[in-house]
């Protein structure tokens, strides 16, 4: 027999139309919110879904995590995820509150509050975290939409609110895939993507495609009280099966005093690491961290060479008045 839709609704089911046989409530009410029936995608929808959605996110987003100096892709992949996490919040405020409006109003100020509150738990707070926060509202305000009509406006305006997120990080996720098939080869410059891998402090990054020999990383260390270096965290951990570390760069004008160190992952911020210093004049140079002095500890504590952090380049005469450039060509766990 046809079930109206008035008699749908006292029933706790969806019926689209006269004639149509109702559903399950559980398994249409996506559907039923991507048509526009708020109403009803509230009423069918289980709260305790909803409040296990809002504890998921506020987990993952206010709980300390250790210190263990992840890949710079892990970062990327963190932020990305800001999009379908506030748009769980946002669905599921919608699903708790009688207006969707408020419900769209309190998941912006959460997202907004979020990232105020994440320094206070040993988290670091970002503006383009908040708009990605925001972009997840925005989305699932669109999969929320009362009207039934105009569903291609509808999806022109989701498609920026997923595609742009994407857009912006996708570019960081195909370089970390290559750096994953390229090990043990650490960095090499063949495209400008790679300058994704690399963490600079007081330091200045530019890819040069060469004039004549292969494509190389311009650094240029800036004067300062503070050191002046970049990290290159490293895809790969464990360097046990090898038994160097070797970088092949070149220093340009006048002479600088470089360090180079590896340092092993861990929960502090102060990890074991092994160094070498020295001056180098103008030309090209190669230098080679031991790792089996390293592991060894005999000339500092032992090193983890299973657990490797990344590659440090650091300029120790940061009190020069000029800015100094080295190029590094290749650098290769060997």
């Amino acid at each position: 027999m046809p079930v109206s839709r008035a008699g749908a609704h006292k029933l706790g089911v969806c019926a689209t139309g006269a004639g149509q046989t109702p559903s399950l409530p559980r398994q249409e009410s996506v559907l039923v919110a991507m048509r526009g029936d708020y109403s009803a995608c509230r009423a069918m929808s289980p709260r305790w879904l909803a409040w296990l959605g809002l504890v998921a996110v506020a987990a993952g987003l206010l709980l300390p995590v250790p210190y263990r100096y992840p890949a710079r892709w892990v970062g990327h992949v963190q932020d990305l995820a800001h999009v379908p996490a506030f748009a769980v919040v946002t669905w599921s405020l919608a699903v708790l509150m009688r207006r969707r409006a408020v419900a769209i109003a309190v998941a912006a100020i959460v997202g907004t509050a979020a990232e105020w509150f994440q320094p206070f738990v040993g988290r670091q707070a970002s503006v383009s975290d908040w708009l990605l926060s925001l972009a997840g509202v925005g989305l699932a305000t669109v999969v929320l939409a009362e009207t039934r009509r105009n569903v291609a406006i509808r999806a022109m305006i989701a498609v920026p609110l997923i595609g742009v997120p994407v857009a912006w990080k996708s570019p960081h996720l195909v370089d970390a895939y290559r750096f994953h098939r390229a090990f043990p080869v650490l960095a090499a410059f063949r495209s400008p993507l790679e300058r994704s891998r690399w963490y600079l402090e007081y330091c200045r990054f530019t890819w040069r495609p060469g004039d004549i020999g292969p494509p190389y990383g311009e650094f240029t260390f800036v004067p300062g009280a503070a050191p002046s270096g970049a990290i290159l965290y490293s895809f790969h951990q464990d360097w046990s099966a090898y038994r160097h570390v070797a970088c092949e760069f070149e220093v340009v004008d006048r002479p600088i005093r470089l360090l180079f160190s590896i340092r092993n992952a861990g929960d502090a911020i102060e990890s074991q690491h092994f160094d070498h210093i020295a001056t180098y004049e103008p030309g090209r140079h190669v230098v080679r961290l031991d790792l089996a002095d390293a592991a060894s500890g005999r000339h500092a504590p032992a090193v983890n060479i299973r657990r490797i952090q990344g590659f440090y380049i650091v300029a120790e005469d940061s009190e020069h008045a000029e800015n100094r450039t080295i190029r590094v060509r290749r650098i290769e766990v060997e």
